[in-house]
């Protein structure tokens, strides 16, 4: 037995009590991107990035620092900033992923360091020596 086709639904019926839904109309788009409530023209204004400034601190530490370290000495030298922990680590890993801060872990603590130009052109002559 072949099944019968199905009824098209004309707008405004309401199948089983249910009304059909409708859509809502969006707000129209503006020229500048809002970010957190900051047009991207205006982002640039409050200074340098916190991957920068995360960056910036680790390179003039001599000691490997957690992120709440970090986000702890960021907000005291940038007291017109909010700086929260989590977006100090976010902002590290994304580093460490760049290639520029180095990760170790110690049980459940991670500690961040910034590795240095001529400690990164170490690591890539030696296994050129090793294959020589």
């Amino acid at each position: 037995m072949i099944p019968s086709p199905r009824r098209t639904q004309k707008a405004g019926n309401t199948t089983a009590g249910k009304a059909t839904p409708t859509r809502k109309k969006s707000a129209p788009k503006t020229a500048g991107k809002k970010v957190a409530g900051k047009t991207a023209a205006t982002i640039g204004e409050e200074g340098p990035a916190l991957t920068d400034l995360v960056h910036g601190h680790l390179s003039r530490q001599t000691e490997p620092r957690t992120a709440a370290e970090v986000a702890k000495a960021l907000t005291k030298a940038h007291p017109d900033r909010k700086i929260s922990d989590n977006a100090v680590r976010t902002s590290t890993e994304r580093l460490v992923a760049r290639g520029k801060v180095e990760r170790a872990k110690q049980g459940a603590t991670v500690y961040y360091t910034a590795i240095t130009p001529e400690a990164s052109n170490a690591e890539s002559v030696e296994p050129e020596k090793a294959t020589a």
